[in-house]
């Protein structure tokens, strides 16, 4: 399948901040998003992904399916997030 990144939006202003990559058959690569904020989180995955449960708030701590995972926009993703220490 190829791949292509979705260009990142004004929202997301850090530099280093992941992309989303999307196949052309609609998959998604995961991206890494351990330590961005809810906010920024959201931003970048919340218009693509149908199915996202989040739990607590600060910055993301765990993530599930992990970084790297092929998945549907309608796999359900699990976002675990906690002040940051």
């Amino acid at each position: 399948a190829e791949f292509a990144p979705v260009k990142k939006t004004k929202a997301v202003a850090r530099e280093d901040a992941p992309q989303l990559i999307m196949s052309a058959d609609g998959k998604i690569v995961m991206p890494n998003l351990k330590g961005l904020s809810l906010k920024e989180t959201l931003q970048l995955i919340g218009k693509h992904l149908q199915e996202v449960k989040i739990s607590g708030a600060g910055y993301l701590q765990s993530q599930h399916p992990d970084a790297g995972t092929l998945i549907q926009p309608q796999t359900p993703v699990e976002l675990n997030f906690a002040p940051n220490s």
